[in-house]
């Protein structure tokens, strides 16, 4: 059974549409007596890094979360679910993550023309990652954010996205998974990585 790390700023209802959609089951998870029998982790979040790191702290999900997601139970965050992957986030002053990943969480640099948050539709350049099996190439994903990943870690395979430069949009090592868009958001490609992550891993 999937379970859903529900901190009350996620997208949840969106999430579990999908794996109703999917026909998969699920449960939601928001202290540490849930984290029992758990094959597969899902951590969707919206919203400010700073209020998320604090919530994860006060919840006692953090050394538990840490420690199942370093056991090799596969792990798929959304957004900012992904961005607490990292060792710190800056947004409203540094904050620590769970440090799966080395990686810091930074406000984007963009070109005077175009604005943040970074709000719609950009395709990513998926390489041979395992989450977009049966997705082409360049297919485009929904993104709403101002922060995105730095990432140090050379055992993580990275895919990009544009807006402006370069922006991270996905990461992948082990039974861990990242995406900085919203699958749940992405019609019927976002359902089919959804659809991936429950399958193939």
């Amino acid at each position: 059974m999937i379970s859903i790390i529900d901190l009350g700023i996620g997208n949840i209802n969106s999430v579990t549409k999908v794996l109703d959609c999917l026909k998969t089951e699920y449960k939601l998870v928001s202290k540490p007596s849930d984290l029992t029998a758990v094959s597969k982790l899902i951590f969707p979040g919206v919203g400010n890094f700073r209020s998320a790191s604090m919530k994860l702290e006060k919840s006692g999900l953090k050394d538990p979360l840490k420690m199942i997601i370093n056991s090799g139970v596969p792990f798929l965050g959304i957004c900012l679910g992904m961005q607490l992957l990292a060792e710190k986030g800056e947004e409203g002053g540094d904050h620590l993550g769970l440090g799966v990943i080395k990686a810091n969480v930074k406000k984007m640099v963009i070109p005077y023309k175009l604005s943040l948050p970074h709000i719609g539709w950009n395709s990513i350049e998926v390489g041979s990652a395992k989450l977009f099996e049966g997705i082409p190439n360049g297919s485009d994903f929904y993104f709403v954010h101002s922060y995105a990943m730095d990432v140090t870690d050379e055992k993580v395979l990275v895919c990009h996205t544009e807006y402006g430069s370069k922006v991270v949009a996905y990461i992948e090592r082990d039974n861990v998974f990242g995406a900085q868009f919203h699958p749940e958001k992405s019609q019927r490609f976002g359902m089919k990585f959804i659809e991936n992550f429950i399958n193939l891993c």
